[in-house]
C-alpha cells in the first residue's frame, strides 16, 4: 500500500456501510497539501523579494542617522529568518510528494508539520514581529524625527498597525492553519484505523 490509489482500490472493496466517502477524503486533503504548498512557496517569494528590496534601499541610498541602517539590519534579520523557517515548512509539505511514499510515511510528515507549524506559531512569529517591530521603528526615525506631531502620527500609525497584527490577524491566521492541519489529519487517520481494521 504505497499511495492513495492503493488506499482508493481497498476502499472500493470495503462493504458500504463501513466506509466513509474515502476519494471525497483523499480529493480533499490533496488539494489542501497543494494550496497550502501554493501559500508557503508564494510567502517565500514575496520575502525574497522583500529581502532584495531592503538590500537595495542599503546600497542605493546613504542614510544620516545610524539607527536607519540598524532598523534595516534588524528587518532583514526578521527577513532572513522568515525564508528559512518557511523553506523548511514546503520542504516538509514537498517532502513525502511521491506515488513511492506510504500512507504511514505521509501521515507522519504532516503530524511533523503540525508539529513544527506549532512551534512557528509560538516562537517563530514572535521573533520575527519583535525584530521587525523594531527595525521599522527605528529605520522610521530619520525621516519623522524633526517634526514632533509628523513622528507621534508616524509611531502611533506604526505601533497600531502591529498591535492590530499580532492581536486580531495573527489568531485569526493561527486558527484557520491549525484547524486545516488538523482536519487532514484526522480524514488521513479516520482511513488508516479503517484500512487496518479490515
Amino acid at each position: 500500500m504505497n499511495n492513495f490509489e492503493d488506499i482508493q482500490s481497498l476502499w472500493q472493496q470495503a462493504p458500504a456501510a463501513k466506509a466513509p466517502d474515502i476519494k471525497q477524503a483523499i480529493v480533499t486533503v490533496k488539494n489542501r497539501r497543494r494550496l497550502m504548498q501554493l501559500k508557503s512557496f508564494g510567502l517565500v517569494a514575496l520575502l525574497l523579494f522583500t529581502l532584495v528590496f531592503l538590500v537595495l534601499i542599503i546600497t542605493r541610498y546613504d542614510f544620516k542617522f545610524i539607527s536607519t541602517r540598524v532598523g534595516i539590519a534588524l528587518a532583514l534579520l526578521a527577513i532572513g529568518a522568515g525564508v528559512v523557517v518557511n523553506s523548511n515548512m514546503l520542504g516538509l509539505l514537498l517532502k513525502h510528494n511521491s506515488a513511492d511514499t506510504s500512507n504511514h510515511q505521509y501521515l507522519q510528515s504532516l503530524r511533523k508539520y503540525r508539529q513544527r507549524a506549532r512551534f512557528m506559531h509560538t516562537y517563530g512569529i514572535s521573533v520575527y514581529f519583535l525584530l521587525m517591530g523594531i527595525g521599522i521603528l527605528l529605520y522610521i526615525y530619520e525621516f519623522v524625527h524633526a517634526n514632533t506631531f509628523r513622528m507621534i502620527l508616524a509611531y502611533g500609525l506604526t505601533t497600531g498597525w502591529f498591535l492590530f497584527a499580532w492581536f486580531v490577524l495573527r489568531p485569526r491566521t493561527v486558527k484557520k492553519q491549525t484547524a486545516e492541519i488538523d482536519d487532514m489529519i484526522s480524514k488521513l487517520d479516520e482511513i488508516d484505523a479503517h484500512l487496518r481494521s479490515e
